[in-house]
């Protein structure tokens, strides 16, 4: 555990904190965080169309990485490709992400008026920040939404 909590927080130190980019597929989005010393999580977004590489920072190939809450491994949307130099290897399609080393992370409590607040994308990238009220096919929370 102790070697767990200094792979962490060195990984932190090397991290940029957060950060966006908008590319011509729209905009991706990135953030590492500490909530505590035993604690690590990784936010992004993934624009439709593409895919991105993750690389979580790891103590061993068998430290458990959650993505909202179900194994990372098993999560819509990503696939493990293996352990390299330290870190746990993601590859991620379109979409929002939360990754972390514990579970309830990203698990949504219900309430009685809960709204999915993740944004919405064309097929061309274009990002909205509300429901589309056009007739199309869209990508919102990392899946294909037909209205």
């Amino acid at each position: 555990e102790q070697r767990e909590n200094r792979v962490l927080r060195g990984a932190l130190r090397h991290a940029i904190p957060s950060g966006s980019y908008r590319s011509r597929y729209g905009t991706i989005e990135s953030s590492w965080s500490a909530p505590d010393a035993h604690t690590l999580v990784y936010r992004c977004t993934v624009p439709a169309n593409t895919t991105a590489t993750l690389r979580f920072p790891a103590s061993s190939k068998d430290m458990a990485v959650y993505e909202t809450g179900v194994p990372a491994a098993d999560a819509e949307g990503v696939t493990f490709v293996g352990y390299e130099e330290g870190c746990l290897v993601y590859e991620l399609g379109s979409g929002s992400y939360i990754f972390g080393t514990d579970a309830g992370l990203g698990v949504a409590q219900p309430t009685a008026n809960a709204t999915c607040t993740a944004p919405w994308y064309d097929l061309s990238g274009f990002r909205f920040e509300s429901e589309p009220t056009r007739r199309g096919v869209y990508i919102h929370a990392g899946k294909k939404v037909l209205k």
